[in-house]
């Protein structure tokens, strides 16, 4: 989803992209929390929203720069 706003340059991207990265480690860490048991994709997946979430910071500066 959060592709689709910045492939359509929607001005909500960043917020959107955002929100994903944030809820993809949000929902890891309340894996983790409730089920009490590791899978090896967890890391995999909290380091995926943590790239969204820097990937998006980037772009938001690299935008304002220019």
């Amino acid at each position: 989803m959060a592709a689709w706003f910045v492939w359509h340059q929607d001005r909500c991207a960043a917020a959107v992209g955002f929100g994903a990265g944030g809820a993809l480690v949000l929902w890891i860490a309340v894996q983790l929390l409730v089920l009490q048991r590791y899978f090896f994709l967890q890391p995999v997946i909290a380091v995926l929203g943590a790239m969204t979430i820097a990937l998006d910071w980037w772009w938001v500066h690299r935008s304002l720069q220019a």
